[in-house]
């Protein structure tokens, strides 16, 4: 329990050694603070500790961003893109798949649902084959920007992406590892605090070229309280707020972008009093 389970007080009477009439409450605390759970999470997807990182949008999206808000979409809109099942379906973690919710709905899709992210790329070994694809696939084939944001943060839930590559037997990774030791000597199965999110940074090989971090914030986690409300499927994150200070940096215009978007792209800057100095 040390490692696995969450703090507990337990209460128990003792009698005074002096006086065999005098009892006292003495309190006990079990807290593992999730220990172990974070142990696997920092392997997994090391928290974001650098200072800077890119944010490959279109123009529309920058309008908004320029007001001071990031939105977090929830995880179900990119279900389609191997999110959320691809670390439940490796570790045998199945239930999610076939167990429903309170009103009915799988489990899976009320997580997603209720799993709220902003997608960014680490500067970090970010080479040129993986540049181009980031301004292809995110910011409108080159006709989008690349925002710079400086980012001050200690959200236990901005991490960098794991990506399980292909080479890498699934029987090795650790929870499989772990789970494998406790059914051997205890006959046990192996239950992980914060479980629920854990697929939320964790994607297939195939996407290591975007180089990803992730600002995660979920509904119903006792980390941190969820203090949004849901429209049409995201949420707005303030650049300033309890869970961290974003600020734009730099900003810089697409190659493919013509004469009359930049000229758009300076106004909406002027709009929201930002100097011209900040564009690339």
């Amino acid at each position: 329990d040390y490692l696995i389970g969450d703090k507990q007080i337990v209460h128990r009477k003792e009698v005074d050694n002096l006086d065999k009439n005098v009892s006292k409450t003495v309190e006990l605390s079990f807290s593992s603070k999730r220990k172990l759970s974070n142990i696997i999470f920092n392997i997994y997807y090391p928290k974001a500790t650098d200072k800077n990182y890119y944010h490959y949008t279109t123009i529309s999206a920058l309008r908004n961003i320029l007001k001071g808000y990031l939105k977090l979409n929830s995880l179900i809109s990119v279900e389609n893109y191997e999110e959320f099942k691809t670390f439940y379906e490796e570790h045998n973690i199945l239930g999610y798949f076939t167990n429903k919710d309170y009103d009915g709905t799988l489990m899976k899709t009320s997580l997603m649902r209720e799993t709220y992210y902003f997608c960014m790329a680490s500067k970090e070994g970010l080479d040129k084959e993986s540049e181009t694809s980031l301004w292809s696939s995110f910011a409108d084939k080159g006709s989008g920007v690349r925002i710079e944001f400086e980012i001050l943060s200690k959200h236990p839930d901005f991490r960098k992406i794991f990506y399980r590559e292909k080479k890498i037997n699934k029987l090795d990774l650790v929870i499989n590892r772990l789970n494998n030791i406790c059914k051997n000597l205890y006959e046990r199965e192996l239950y992980i605090a914060g479980i629920s999110k854990i697929g939320s940074f964790y994607l297939p090989g195939s996407y290591k070229i975007e180089n990803e971090v992730r600002f995660v914030l979920k509904r119903h986690t006792d980390e941190y309280k969820f203090d949004f409300v849901d429209t049409n499927g995201h949420i707005l994150l303030p650049f300033k707020s309890k869970y961290a200070q974003f600020k734009i940096k730099k900003i810089k215009i697409g190659e493919n972008c013509n004469d009359e978007q930049r000229k758009e792209i300076i106004n909406m800057l002027k709009e929201n009093n930002y100097s011209e100095d900040i564009i690339e």
